[in-house]
């Protein structure tokens, strides 16, 4: 049978803190942040890109909802004017 799993000595709970550090073969923990900071470091690059990029769409898009709000004011303003000229040229008794 294998070991119990969780217990001291067990090659699972030794290698929990790889994500931070790893032995090197002289038994000396190395740091590999550089490592994980040099794989990942294209992927924020890119994040931040296309971050800037809808902030731009996000401005481009609120600038054309407000055309799309003042056309729409001036055509209720027009259809207004054209029932208040419609019932003007036939009043109601």
């Amino acid at each position: 049978m294998g070991k119990p799993r969780g217990k001291e000595g067990d090659p699972l709970m030794e290698n929990q803190g790889a994500t931070h550090s790893m032995r090197a073969t002289d038994g000396e923990k190395k740091s590999v942040a550089p490592t994980i900071q040099a794989q990942f470091s294209p992927i924020l690059a890119a994040i931040a890109d296309t971050k800037i990029v809808l902030q731009q769409d996000i401005g481009e898009v609120s600038v054309g909802l407000e055309l799309l709000r003042a056309e729409h004011r001036k055509l209720a303003e027009r259809m207004m004017d054209v029932e208040k000229g419609v019932d003007d040229m036939h009043p109601t008794q």
